[in-house]
């Protein structure tokens, strides 16, 4: 079982060169501290979207990082990070 774990999650924007008239794309790295050695933690969802609470994408990662990609500039974004166990038991939002 996933026990309950709060994320430090730090990020930064990648700054891409993007030809004129292209819309600008942005990405973000996240990282968070791993639950500790011994917990059955299969891997870590990452859940994103515009609205706080309201995560409308996901995207699963092994590691304790992630990258998400596609962003769109200017835009504000929500991040929120869970980990799940080999058994698909996923834990609360950090």
């Amino acid at each position: 079982m996933v026990l309950p774990r709060f994320f430090t999650i730090l990020f930064t924007l990648a700054g891409l060169l993007i030809p004129c008239g292209v819309e600008a794309s942005q990405s973000v790295n996240l990282t968070w501290q791993a639950n500790p050695p011994g917990e059955d933690v299969a891997g870590y969802r990452v859940y994103f979207g515009t609205n706080s609470g309201n995560y409308t994408q996901t995207q699963e990662a092994s590691v304790p990082s992630s990258t998400v990609s596609g962003l769109t500039e200017g835009v504000i974004y929500y991040f929120a990070v869970t980990a799940f166990n080999s058994q698909g038991v996923e834990g609360p939002y950090s």
